[in-house]
């Protein structure tokens, strides 16, 4: 079980980081510190991606009677 999530791991980090150019062998290699905080790092950009994502596509398909609307409701 551990081994398939640091596969996982190793997956995301050598595809979402292109200049890593970490070989399984080398993933295998380094020090877990180093994994982990590139691995937190990473999750953090993904969270942060999906929030100005999800932040853009709100407002632009926002009437402007809906955002009034919300801000009554909601202020």
């Amino acid at each position: 079980m551990i081994e398939s999530i640091f596969i996982d791991i190793y997956f995301l980090l050598a595809h979402r980081i292109k200049g890593l150019g970490w070989s399984l062998k080398d993933f295998w290699e380094c020090d877990t510190w180093t994994t982990a905080k590139l691995y937190c790092m990473e999750l953090n950009l993904i969270a942060e991606e999906e929030r100005k994502l999800n932040e853009s596509k709100d407002e632009a398909n926002d009437s402007e009677e809906m955002r009034d609307l919300y801000e009554e409701m909601y202020g």
